[in-house]
């Protein structure tokens, strides 16, 4: 689906906590593609979820569906960013159990490597910001920052980000199950407004600002080792 200009903003925040000394902003340092930070957020959480939920249930067809609807986070790009093999890392992982859970089985192992061996879908084929999510009311297409971090066990990683009244906001991370990151976007005041810390590594925080200014996204490794994971946000 081409992107095209609706009303209905995504608003989603994730939380990664990391070194908490310099206040970097949020929009600087990362790489960029024209598309809905909404709709490449929300379908890799959905994603996410989609697996999970089939993982549960032993369903390795509807994990390697959930796996197929992963987009790619950085298109037709020559160079392999770290933002890129994050994305990547995360989809060989999600695969290699799909492929796992159906081996036993020859028919079901042969429709999961038919369903895997497709192409993903690309940014530019995703739709307007917010598609999945109403109510909240926006600007509709988002230019989506993407940011590859590193954080040790026990860092806080503190960003800024910028926003407006006007528009929604959205923050996702995703790193490896059981990473022990939490995601925290708190307001100019130190006001909690969102806290994610799913077992899972997949995180998100979506809310529409009161007034324009300034959140900070916080990212805290309370897990055991160091950990990499892919922030995407936007304004």
């Amino acid at each position: 689906m081409r992107i095209t200009k609706l009303g209905v903003v995504l608003l989603c925040a994730g939380a990664l906590i990391g070194c908490a000394h310099d206040l970097p902003d949020a929009e600087a340092g990362k790489s960029s593609a024209s598309v809905g930070a909404g709709s490449l957020a929300d379908e890799l959480y959905l994603s996410s979820q989609a697996f999970q939920k089939a993982r549960e249930n032993g369903d390795a067809v509807g994990m390697a569906k959930a796996v197929a609807r992963r987009p790619v986070v950085i298109e037709d790009s020559l160079e392999l960013s770290e933002e890129f093999l994050l994305w990547r890392d995360m989809t060989e992982r999600m695969k290699i159990q799909a492929l796992d859970l159906a081996k036993d089985d020859a028919s079901t192992l042969a429709i999961v490597e038919d369903i895997l061996s497709r192409e993903p879908p690309k940014e530019s084929e995703l739709g307007a910001f917010g598609k999945n999510i109403s109510g909240i009311i926006g600007s509709a297409e988002k230019t989506a920052a993407k940011q590859a971090l590193r954080i040790e066990a026990g860092d806080t990683v503190e960003i800024l980000h910028r926003v407006r009244k006007s528009r929604g906001s959205i923050v996702y991370v995703e790193s490896v199950e059981g990473s022990g990151l939490v995601l925290v976007i708190r307001d100019e005041k130190q006001h909690e407004i969102c806290r994610d810390d799913s077992i899972h590594g997949v995180l998100i925080c979506r809310w529409r600002p009161k007034e324009n200014g300034r959140a900070k996204i916080i990212i805290q490794n309370a897990g055991p080792a160091p950990t990499r994971a892919l922030l995407i946000s936007a304004e």
